[in-house]
């Protein structure tokens, strides 16, 4: 089990998960643990707060599935927050669609879809709230802005890693953008090296590795203390 420091939860302590998922071919066979896990998160965490006298609020998760812009034809995948439990079915059935297929080369779109996760409609509606983005892949990431030219490439993306990493620090996105420096929270699951490095050097992020021996039960233990103080 992996062990980690927690801090007590407020009352209003509201907590929004953006899920940036892999869904290249390579992903399928680690794909039914994250589903499980996914679709698992919003009662696993309630459940890890009673056992620790902890509240917690409203929960919301939203998927972001990526793979290359420049091999196939559905590179990215963006759900509204679904609101839980009132909207698990729908939260369910995305996931049960997901079908781990393409990617092309090694690397994937994956910062692209860590910048989109950070202009997402987050909830501020409580100084205690959590924004919490999730990533899960096994490739390396392709460099931000390389696939600028390809057909469906979102705008207003930041033009390389650097400028990535210099907008999770200051949480400086622009106008019009709920991110919050103070509330944000990153957790990643990839192979070592090759982009990823960047996580060693950026504050509020958590890196394990993806072929690492963690069950549901290790993910949610880690998702808990995330949201509550780390």
């Amino acid at each position: 089990m992996v062990e980690l420091n927690n801090a007590p939860l407020y009352p209003d302590y509201n907590v929004d998960v953006a899920v940036c998922l892999d869904v290249s071919g390579s992903m399928e066979a680690r794909m039914p643990q994250i589903k499980q896990f996914v679709c698992g998160l919003e009662e696993g965490l309630r459940t890890a707060c009673e056992e620790r006298a902890a509240e917690l609020g409203a929960v919301r998760v939203r998927l972001i599935t990526f793979r290359d812009y420049a091999f196939d034809e559905k590179p990215m995948e963006l759900t509204p927050f679904f609101a839980l439990p009132e909207e698990k079915q729908l939260l369910f059935d995305f996931m049960d669609g997901i079908e781990c297929t393409g990617g092309g080369d090694e690397a994937e779109n994956s910062l692209e879809a860590l910048a989109l996760a950070m202009r997402s409609p987050w909830n501020n509606s409580s100084p205690h709230s959590r924004q919490l983005i999730c990533l899960f892949t096994d490739a390396d990431a392709v460099p931000l802005g390389k696939r600028a030219g390809c057909k469906c490439y979102p705008e207003g993306l930041p033009a390389d890693i650097d400028a990535f990493v210099e907008q999770w620090e200051t949480g400086e996105l622009g106008e019009g953008f709920t991110f919050s420096k103070r509330n944000s929270r990153l957790f990643a699951c990839t192979p070592d090296g090759g982009a990823w490095d960047m996580f060693l050097f950026m504050d509020r992020a958590m890196c394990l590795p993806i072929d690492g021996d963690l069950g549901k039960e290790d993910l949610l233990d880690i998702m808990f203390c995330v949201i509550s103080g780390w």
